[in-house]
């Protein structure tokens, strides 16, 4: 009952009710100050909002390879999020191999509204999405438990059209038809256990990627960082001994591109023969390191722990872009696991 009707019902009793119409102003005076909630019997809901999202892929695969859809020699995938107004494109080298693969990752801005069939993006300077989306299958997802609403939808189809994309400068695409995918979920009202609040980036940067990662396991950790005016380059060296000899180099570079396009290149290589992590001693933080890394990194880079700075001639050969990383304002860091303080437990 609204705090309205509970002033309307104590301003109409009879003298002879003066105990009841006292405790409907008390009441009211509870509801309106917000200490008794208006709606105190209902059940506590909360809302997930509606999501759509648009993908689309082209893939060149090795001879033989039986890689899924994704994985392949070379492959060009699309996503739009049309609710958010956010369009990102990805080009991948290898990316059946995670430890020995290059990908870039471009996103911008589009208009928010709801996807009509169509698609007609233009990522300035590196190439266009054009056409219809031609369903070829659609499904019903489950509801969500916990959660009142329509159940989500899933078409798989091909997008028919103009696809020309040149991958920042280093490899082409040309097609007028690519598989594509569509998913979309309804607004829900849920319970406040069962509405899985997915975390948006906060900026198109968190649309291309994050800081190099690594498996664990390693035994030396190394990771620089190079911050200019207009980038930011990140580098992450994993050593690993003695049971798996190799040294993983891991890298990637943000920077904007004209049409306030945010984009990410990334390298990872690993390798066991040809390419080193030289560490001297000294505990969890050792003094001194030296790397030599493998193509398509270049030159050699030096560590030392008194300045916190990589140093040297080292490179980094991103697709479509070269980075001189060794200078004095690298900022680094080198760890020894097994040089680590263990307290008894």
């Amino acid at each position: 009952m609204s705090a309205e009707n509970l002033c309307t019902i104590a301003s109409a009793v009879r003298p002879s009710s003066r105990a009841a119409a006292a405790a409907a102003v008390v009441l009211s005076a509870l509801v309106l100050v917000g200490v008794v909630p208006a709606s105190a019997g209902a059940a506590k809901t909360e809302v997930r909002p509606a999501e759509e999202t648009f993908t689309l892929i082209l893939q060149h695969k090795r001879p033989g390879s039986l890689s899924y859809v994704g994985e392949g020699t070379h492959v060009l995938s699309l996503q739009v999020f049309p609710l958010r107004g956010v369009a990102v494109a990805h080009t991948q080298s290898n990316n059946y191999d995670v430890e020995n693969n290059d990908s870039v990752a471009y996103a911008e801005q589009i208009p928010k509204r709801p996807f009509d069939g169509y698609l007609d993006l233009h990522f300035k300077g590196l190439g266009t999405f054009a056409g219809e989306f031609i369903p070829r299958k659609t499904s019903l997802e489950h509801k969500v438990k916990g959660c009142d609403g329509p159940r989500s939808i899933s078409q798989t189809g091909d997008l028919e059209g103009t696809i020309e994309f040149h991958g920042g400068g280093y490899r082409r695409w040309t097609a007028s038809r690519a598989l594509s995918f569509l998913d979309r979920s309804p607004r829900l009202h849920c319970r406040p256990d069962a509405a899985k609040r997915e975390s948006k980036p906060k900026s198109l940067f968190g649309y291309v990627g994050g800081a190099p990662g690594s498996f664990s396991g390693w035994r030396y950790s190394l990771r620089a960082r190079l911050r200019r005016s207009d980038r930011l380059t990140e580098l992450a060296v994993f050593g690993y001994a003695p049971n798996r000899p190799a040294v993983n180099f891991d890298a990637g570079t943000f920077e904007w591109l004209p049409g306030a396009i945010a984009t990410g290149r990334f390298v990872n290589r690993s390798v066991r023969t040809g390419a080193h992590l030289e560490v001297s001693q000294g505990g969890y933080h050792p003094d001194h390191a030296t790397l030599r890394p493998p193509s398509p990194f270049s030159g050699v880079g030096t560590y030392t722990r008194a300045t916190h700075r990589l140093t040297g001639t080292f490179s980094i050969g991103f697709p479509g872009l070269k980075l001189r990383f060794g200078s004095g304002v690298t900022v680094a860091e080198l760890l020894d696991e097994h040089g680590r303080v263990r307290r008894p437990s």
